[in-house]
């Protein structure tokens, strides 16, 4: 029978095995542009070798913050911006 690796043994497995997520996500706006990795990006290349080391992770809990504020816009009128974080934990087994 084959022992069951530890949990840092498996991350460290599929780290060895995973490289880089490969930004496909693109925002604009305001004459700004500004590339991401997204979920599905992640997930492409971190389920395959994730499952071959027997690694799951789940959502635990979810946190939403917002922020609400006028700040003065180029001619000094105020203007309405809201800032909005989700934090995210998950459980690795």
């Amino acid at each position: 029978m084959t022992p069951t690796p530890t949990l840092a043994a498996a991350v460290l497995a599929v780290m060895g095995e995973v490289g880089y997520a490969h930004k496909t996500g693109l925002i604009s706006g305001g004459g700004k542009k500004y590339t991401f990795a997204g979920e599905v990006d992640f997930l492409r290349v971190l389920r395959p070798a994730m499952v071959a080391h027997g690694l799951c992770m789940f959502p635990v809990a979810t946190e939403l913050h917002e922020h609400h504020e006028m700040l003065p816009d180029r001619d000094g009128k105020p203007r309405s911006s809201r800032t909005v974080r989700v934090v995210q934990t998950f459980r690795l087994m």
